[in-house]
């Protein structure tokens, strides 16, 4: 037997508040996505994406829509954004406790207190340009 949600579709607030879910979802996840494989931690990057378009979608939809119906494929896309993020917080916990303090925090910044400096400050007038 299937249930149906008690809203209406048509409903602005319904909408309004679906698309901001999924904006700010996936803004999320693919900003983290991108970052990750511009600081080299391909692995993440890819665990993000898989995660995000088919681990979680797939099987959500799947049940969802045979609890619920067709509104159980939409929702399964707001789940799979959560489960993403849910999922980026724990895995950049566990890559910053595995790097013995060399990346830390959320988005996994290196330790840079004894890199060197380099140092490319000019020092002249605007005289001396002209």
């Amino acid at each position: 037997m299937k249930h149906h949600l008690n809203y209406s579709k048509e409903d602005p607030n319904y909408m309004l508040l679906g698309k901001i879910f999924k904006i700010i979802g996936t803004g999320i996840t693919f900003l983290i996505m991108f970052y990750t494989q511009a600081i080299q931690q391909k692995k993440l990057s890819f665990l993000i994406s898989i995660t995000e378009g088919l681990l979680i979608p797939i099987p959500a939809a799947y049940l969802l829509s045979n609890i619920i119906g067709a509104d159980g494929i939409w929702i399964s896309f707001f789940l799979a954004e959560i489960g993403t993020i849910i999922l980026i917080f724990f895995a950049t916990s566990l890559i910053s406790k595995n790097t013995n303090g060399r990346l830390t925090g959320f988005f996994m910044l290196g330790n840079h207190e004894h890199a060197p400096i380099l140092d490319v400050t000019i020092k002249s007038s605007v005289g001396d340009v002209m």
